[in-house]
């Protein structure tokens, strides 16, 4: 027996409703790492559903503190919009937020 095609509608509408869930888990797990150093972060989705490390982002994966660290300038404002963190100040700031935004409990600026 043949199975209906999934309509066109079907896929941006799930990863629409599935995002809260899909962010809070890996928010969850990564809280459970520390900075990710031992145990990489899992990826945490944009608010829109979209992966930052997939197009048209083509963000790197924070994976770690590190890699939050070394975010330039631009990266930082591209995750930020992403994260729908709002204006929360210039570079080093915006990587505190990212920090707490994919769920790192350590201290992002030294």
């Amino acid at each position: 027996m043949a199975q209906a095609a999934v309509p066109a509608w079907f896929e941006p509408t799930m990863t629409t409703l599935l995002a809260p869930i899909r962010i809070t888990l890996a928010q969850t797990r990564n809280y459970q790492l520390h900075d990710g150093s031992f145990i990489p972060f899992m990826i945490v989705p944009f608010n829109d559903g979209s992966m930052p490390t997939e197009a048209p982002h083509n963000l790197p994966p924070l994976v770690n503190v590190a890699a939050i660290r070394a975010l330039t300038e631009a990266q930082t404002t591209a995750y930020a919009v992403g994260y729908a963190l709002g204006n929360v100040g210039p570079a080093p700031a915006r990587r505190a937020a990212i920090g707490r935004a994919v769920g790192c409990t350590v201290t992002v600026n030294i």
